[in-house]
């Protein structure tokens, strides 16, 4: 079994001020990960000499079509996953960086890294985040923060 680090950023898009909508994509199916056909936030693999931040940005437009504004950091997390489709023999370590920030444009759609997009409540986001990816992979301090 071969092992490696994943720098990896996630963004929490909040679509108004008031924090009571957040984007969240359906990660397409058939992918080595995890995630894959799950709810989850935007996010990605952070490339060779990008920041993390820039990361969490270009992630979201990618993934939703839209632009994101504000980011700031919210919290930091690592976890481990066995990719490799149906056997899973790659052990991959992820440091997750979280940031959250609020949409500035651009139409909710999905793209050729997401099955589906959508605005959901943060009183709903129990109903579409797996419980055990989100005790996985999400920090105590943004569990806190969506009330998750």
């Amino acid at each position: 079994m071969t092992e490696k680090w994943v720098l990896a950023s996630v963004c929490i898009v909040w679509k108004e001020k008031a924090k009571k909508h957040v984007a969240l994509i359906l990660r397409p199916k058939g992918y080595i990960y995890n995630l894959s056909g799950k709810w989850f936030f935007p996010g990605g693999d952070v490339e060779l000499g990008e920041q993390p931040l820039e990361t969490a940005a270009r992630e979201t437009k990618e993934e939703t079509g839209i632009a994101v504004k504000n980011l700031r950091l919210i919290g930091a997390h690592t976890t481990h996953e066995f990719w490799g489709g149906k056997n899973m023999s790659r052990k991959v370590h992820v440091a997750l960086v979280f940031y959250e920030g609020f949409y500035s444009g651009g139409k909710l759609t999905p793209t050729e890294e997401s099955e589906g997009v959508s605005w959901v409540a943060k009183k709903d986001l129990k109903k579409y985040l797996d419980k055990k990816i989100v005790k996985s992979h999400v920090p105590a301090e943004v569990r806190k923060l969506l009330s998750l």
